[in-house]
């Protein structure tokens, strides 16, 4: 029987042959095109996310990547550690080397006699196979074997290089070759340590080529240096690193030694060795074959720049030493591993994290423009990074840096940070007019008036070289810096080795340093200018009900009849002198011993609105400001501490049965004054982050560590309330009265201070404004304008002070310019030097002649009123060096716009190095007053002053003034223990 089998089912050719080939021509395509779509999708996701995460901002990628960096480089430094604790490093005692023990040391121990069971400094065998291992066959063991072997050689070494012009296409040459006396070639290096600096005997060369070296010589060994002269003739020098013992005939040899060891003191050289070097001079002939036999020269610097070892010192001198003892070995019981000693100076050494490669590292450089804030180019439009010549002659260099190797200038931080592609455009808020008018006044007054031709010198006096001045300028309003000026100026044209020796061996010298904001010395005591912050610190104390202040600290201010102020403050209102609590030695006096005035004018007729002066019926702190007197300003300073230095000494520990202290003081507390200026931004211990308003979409490079900050930091001021102290033990507390009283009072007038112009000028915007001022430089990144840092949450700008406390101050500063008898009015009135850049008598008879006469106006009524009438000032001088020969001068204050609307600037000038000899001057304002005038006047004049005829003095004769300065401070070192 038949059975029906079901029908089969046709595969899939059956299928596809009974298809229209449309049909399947369309599903192919279909098919196709859907797949293509897919690909297209995801190759779009991945770009987008690879844009997002690499290129846009490289934030992802490079966060995991400086990670890794991170975690690398505590490899190197902890294998680096454990080597030398565990004497698989060695330290040499002769130069400060280090020895590395070889992969098969274990192996040579134990074929010495050594067993298993034996240790070495506490180390187990296994530990060091372990360390060995990871020193000859790891990455971080590559590093490390590498450093050594760069830090040995710097050890001993020699070196040539010379001045000779070379074409561009030749820069890069190596013009030297190095052999031994029997002929057998050197291998060359160009690192050279910057501790050999003192060659170019405190200048910056120019136009010296780079070093040929030969690294880890031997003591006994000499080498030839040999060169053709090619095409070069005419006078050549040729820098030397170690002693010539035979130079070409006719050759004169400048031996340069230098005992760090004696002279710069022990914590500064590592070993007795006397370093050596030498500048061979000469006249050469084109084509001419020359050669130099040079004994290498022994480096016994604690550091060398660019390299992960550094050495780091303790002076015991006579102390017991304080390093925690670890478990010995049988094989060097009196020696501590990784430590070598000079003297009492115990050297260990340190590891410094080595810069790792990072996705982003390979990458070509990033481009990026710097401009003013009116748009003049600061850096090479190209984007590479060159300061161009208008910033040069702007006087700019130390802010933007001399190259891409300044790596904490502008440049250097643009140049480290992970820019997206493009020209990055980053705008400051200098102005490039204001800028042009600041540092060219500033040059002048260095260079042509301030020495003039004293001694025969051709305007350069006895201290030329050793002065350093710094300008600031801020917009009042916005905390904007508009202009800084600068002396010395950067010298363009030499090495970045030449650059950072000088740093190291001239570091209070530095023109690499911003001067008005990161060179802080003795001769940064700003004297006089800092009775303002004693004001305004104590009018903020007085204001404050919280803080249970002194009644008296508001009356000072405001004044007091001579009774109360007799009762209260206990010294007579014309007092010559006050004397420090208790002490029957330490007093502070006003200069020459003059009497304190208690009454005088404050304002000039001219100036006010009702045509009215102002007089001061009874000693107040505008009177005091005015004659810039001493005693007023010490003693305020004591009442403004009084209380709380009494609390403090009541909880100093005490034996209870003598009553005596039973530890030495190292340490001050801080002082009220300290407290109150943190309250307007400045800190004792944090710098001013001058890039405050940049945000995460600003991804700029920036370095701030404890004692290294980049150039967008201002570096914190310096008082002797926090230094120097050492108070003994077993003392009744009232001993230690005198001594921080003493302290206090000197802060009062502004000796026992050394801070920078951009203190002082911020100081000065602040008491303008009534309000704090946060400073910043950035005014724009890309296409976005940038304005002030914003106020952290928790924070106000506000200050809590009392309107009739800081209008009296501001009277005392407007009295400094303008009132008969003051320190400056005398200084404003006369004619300017500078204006706008060119020399006024050369310019007055032209268009700037009557600009500056109209406002100068002595009796204006039609027109403006003269600029003396706006402008508001504290002139300070400091003796920083008594006997020394010179002083520093300064002058601080603002200026109210000539026009409704206008901008209000804050400024700060700083001068030091006044020669006392041959009667040139030395008063702030007689200095940094006249160089502020100028400025001033520039400004105005940049303005367009009204120029309608005023009836009255078109030159204004100097009203008669007691000479300048007879009313000012001469400020002295602040005290020793």
């Amino acid at each position: 029987m038949a059975t029906n089998k079901p029908a089969k089912a046709p595969d899939r050719g059956e299928r596809s042959g009974r298809r229209s080939p449309w049909r399947a021509a369309l599903g192919y395509g279909l098919r196709f095109f859907g797949m293509a779509a897919y690909i297209g999708v995801a190759v779009a996701i991945f770009a987008l996310i690879y844009w997002r995460m690499g290129d846009l901002t490289g934030r992802y990628q490079n966060k995991a990547g400086d990670a890794e960096a991170a975690l690398q480089s505590y490899e190197d430094s902890t294998l680096f550690i454990n080597l030398v604790r565990a004497n698989l490093i060695v330290p040499r005692e002769s130069d400060s080397g280090l020895d590395m023990a070889p992969p098969d040391y274990v192996l040579i121990k134990r074929a010495g006699g050594a067993t298993k069971d034996d240790d070495d400094e506490g180390i187990s065998e296994g530990e060091q196979e372990t360390l060995l291992k990871a020193l000859y066959d790891s990455a971080a063991g590559t590093i490390v074997r590498t450093q050594v072997n760069l830090w040995n050689g710097t050890r001993r070494m020699a070196a040539v290089r010379d001045d000779r012009a070379v074409a561009q296409e030749a820069a890069n040459r190596v013009l030297w070759k190095a052999a031994s006396e029997g002929g057998i070639p050197k291998p060359l290096t160009n690192l050279v340590p910057e501790s050999f600096g003192f060659v170019n005997k405190d200048q910056i060369p120019k136009g010296m080529s780079d070093w040929v070296a030969v690294a880890g010589a031997r003591e006994t060994e000499r080498l030839v240096f040999s060169t053709n002269t090619g095409s070069y003739s005419g006078a050549l020098h040729v820098q030397v690193i170690g002693r010539p013992v035979k130079v070409p005939p006719g050759a004169r040899v400048d031996r340069r030694s230098y005992d760090f060891f004696g002279e710069k003191g022990e914590l500064k050289w590592a070993c007795k060795t006397v370093a050596e070097a030498a500048v061979v001079t000469m006249n050469v002939r084109e084509n001419t074959p020359l050669e130099i036999t040079v004994e290498p020269a022994a480096n016994c610097s604690p550091s060398v720049f660019g390299l992960a070892i550094s050495m780091a010192g303790e002076d015991l001198a006579g102390r017991p030493r304080q390093r925690p003892k670890r478990k010995k070995g049988p094989r060097a019981k009196d020696k501590d591993p990784g430590v070598i000693t000079t003297g009492t100076i115990e050297w260990t050494y340190n590891w410094r994290p080595v810069a790792r490669a990072t996705p982003t590292a390979s990458r070509a450089d990033k481009l990026f423009v710097v401009r003013t804030a009116d748009g003049v180019a600061l850096t090479d439009p190209n984007g590479k990074g060159t300061p161009t010549q208008a910033a040069n002659e702007m006087g700019l260099i130390s802010l933007l840096g001399y190259s891409r190797a300044d790596s904490m200038s502008i440049i250097g931080l643009l140049s480290g940070s992970k820019l997206p592609g493009g020209n990055t455009e980053v705008t400051l808020t200098i102005d490039s007019r204001v800028q042009r008018i600041v540092q060219s006044t500033l040059t002048h007054h260095l260079t042509r008036i301030i020495d003039g031709n004293r001694g025969g010198r051709g305007g350069q006096g006895r201290f030329f070289h050793e002065r350093r001045a710094s300008i600031t300028l801020l917009d009042v309003d916005t905390g904007a810096v508009v202009a800084i000026g600068g002396w010395p100026l950067v010298p363009l044209g030499a090495r970045p080795w030449d650059y950072v020796s000088y740093q190291i061996t001239n570091p209070t010298k530095d023109p690499t340093m911003i001067a008005s904001w990161q060179l802080l010395t003795i001769d940064n005591t700003p004297g006089s200018t800092w009775k303002t912050f004693t004001a305004l610190t104590t009018a903020l104390e007085a204001s404050d009900a919280a803080s249970r202040p002194d009644e008296a600290l508001g009356q000072m201010i405001l004044g007091m009849d001579p009774a109360t102020w007799q009762r209260r403050l206990g010294i007579p209102m014309g007092a010559t002198t006050v004397q420090i609590p208790g002490s029957t030695t330490r007093s502070i006096s006003n200069i020459g011993g003059a009497a304190t005035h208690t009454s005088g004018p404050l304002r000039n007729p001219i100036c006010t609105d009702t045509g009215q002066g102002v007089n001061a019926t009874t000693l107040t702190v505008a009177l005091a400001l005015k004659h810039s007197f001493n005693v007023f300003f010490a003693r305020m300073a004591m009442l403004l501490e009084e209380r709380h230095v009494n609390e403090w000494l009541r909880s100093l520990p005490k034996n209870p049965r003598t009553g005596k202290t039973l530890n030495d003081v190292k340490q001050l507390p801080p002082t009220r004054m300290m407290v109150r200026m943190k309250q307007i931004g400045i800190d004792w211990e944090e710098p001013i982050n001058l890039g405050a308003n940049l945000g995460d979409a600003h991804p700029l490079m920036r370095i701030k560590g404890k004692n290294t900050f980049d150039k967008l930091f201002v570096r914190p001021p310096l008082t002797a309330i926090t230094s120097n102290v050492n108070l003994m033990r077993d003392n009744p507390p009232s001993a230690y009265l005198p001594d921080y009283m003493h302290r206090i009072a000197l802060n009062g007038i502004g000796q026992a201070w050394s801070v920078s112009t951009m203190h002082v000028a911020l100081g000065s915007a602040t008491i303008a404004k009534g309000a704090r001022v946060r400073p910043y430089l950035i005014a724009g990144w890309g296409r976005e304008r940038l304005g002030p840092p914003k106020t952290p949450p928790g924070e106000s700008d506000n200050i809590n002070i009392r309107p009739d406390l800081l209008a009296a101050i501001r009277l005392g500063m407007k009295a400094v310019t303008e009132a008969p008898g003051a320190t400056a009015s005398g200084v404003f009135v006369q004619d300017p030097v500078m204006v706008l850049g060119e020399e006024y008598a050369k310019v007055k008879n032209g268009d700037i002649g009557k600009r500056v006469a109209a406002i100068r106006q002595a009796n204006a009524k039609n027109g403006v009123k003269p600029i003396w009438c706006r402008a508001y000032g504290k002139t300070g001088t400091a003796d920083p060096k008594k006997g020394g020969g010179y002083n520093s001068g300064w002058f601080t204050g603002w200026k109210e716009p000539l026009k409704a609307g206008g901008r209000r600037f804050a400024i700060a000038c700083m001068v030091s190095h006044l020669d006392h000899a041959f009667g040139g001057p030395r008063f702030g304002g007689a200095v940094c007053g006249a160089i502020v005038r100028d400025i001033m006047m520039s400004l105005e004049t940049m303005e367009n002053p009204d120029l309608r005829a005023n009836p009255g003095e078109d030159d204004p004769k100097p009203q008669p003034d007691a000479p300048e300065g007879t009313e000012e401070d001469i400020d002295r070192a602040p005290p020793r223990n």
